[in-house]
């Protein structure tokens, strides 16, 4: 079984991330072997996997995986378009993750789509056997939400920023001046692929907030706080599962349906980042805060439970072995 995906500063770690954590479920049926680009070849073996090293989606990628010999080949990256997906499915079954029906029409034997918003995606396929997993049904999480205790449902205080894995438009330094007289416990999340010189700024800026340095997991700093203000990534579903109040924004148009989506649902979405208020974003926030006790979104309304990874290899396997 092969995973083709990528993961870095430039792109962030959730495709990545998305794989890993799909890949712990699928090691008991099958090798694996993750082909990634360099950038994100260490944190696949420092998970265990064979990586095979390729920084293109284009034939010699294609011919790499040709000799692994898969029988399934599990695709998320954006650079991945049509026509290589099609060339894989001349290989092996193909499964796609797809956010937001940037694979449309698709031609991989699966789509995986765990958003909030995948069953209003008027999905085409090229082919009569493509089956669908959509919704937050399937939503593919880390281990550690796949079992939520009553012990997570935990009030906390305080509001958490994050921006993701990464941040190239220096977002956390610009929520931070304009966060730093909001009298609340303020905790940032620094990734792991912000660069050093922004890591000194923020260290010499960090007065009045609790800098989280490259955690592991955001599990126990989400759980501690009462409202989080994230990218409209992975991590929404993180806050909405352990119960906690959410503000969102986006950084990259594939999350702009994602923060609709959940706007639809009373989430507070800001726009993009380069549209936020600044100048009003403490008043906002703040005010956010004061309703933290009542929830944007509750995980039970849009049937997400955790336990989506599951579900689809469940799906995945039983298709596969058909």
């Amino acid at each position: 079984m092969v995973f083709r995906t990528e993961g870095g500063s430039s792109v962030g770690m959730g495709h990545l991330s998305r794989c890993l954590s799909l890949s712990h479920v699928f090691s008991k049926e099958a090798d694996i072997v993750f082909v990634v680009n360099e950038e994100a070849s260490s944190v696949v073996r420092n998970s265990g996997y064979d990586v095979c090293l390729s920084e293109a989606f284009d034939v010699s990628d294609v011919a790499k995986i040709t000799s692994l010999k898969p029988d399934l080949i599990v695709v998320d990256s954006y650079r991945a378009d049509s026509d290589y997906i099609d060339s894989l499915r001349k290989i092996a079954k193909v499964a796609i993750f797809d956010d937001n029906g940037e694979h449309n029409p698709v031609t991989a034997h699966y789509v995986i789509n765990g958003n909030l918003h995948a069953t209003h995606i008027d999905y085409q396929s090229l082919y009569t056997d493509t089956l669908f997993f959509l919704g937050p049904r399937f939503l593919v999480m880390k281990p550690e939400y796949w079992h939520i205790e009553e012990e997570d449902n935990y009030k906390g205080e305080g509001i958490l920023i994050t921006v993701g894995g990464a941040d190239p438009h220096h977002l956390i330094l610009k929520f931070m001046e304009a966060l730093r007289d909001l009298p609340i416990v303020k905790k940032v999340i620094v990734g792991p692929f912000v660069p050093p010189d922004e890591l000194q700024k923020i260290e010499g800026n960090s007065k009045g907030f609790d800098i989280i340095w490259k955690p592991v997991s955001l599990k126990e700093h989400i759980k501690r706080s009462k409202l989080v203000l994230t990218a409209a990534g992975s991590t929404v579903y993180e806050a909405i599962l352990l119960g906690k109040r959410l503000v969102v924004f986006s950084l990259a148009e594939n999350q702009v349906p994602i923060a609709e989506a959940l706007a639809r649902h009373g989430v507070l979405y800001l726009g993009h980042f380069e549209n936020i208020d600044w100048q009003s974003l403490s008043e906002i926030i703040e005010r956010e805060y004061s309703e933290s006790d009542a929830l944007s979104l509750d995980a039970k309304t849009i049937g997400l439970d955790g336990k989506g990874v599951f579900r689809l290899t469940e799906e995945l396997i039983g298709s596969w072995y058909q």
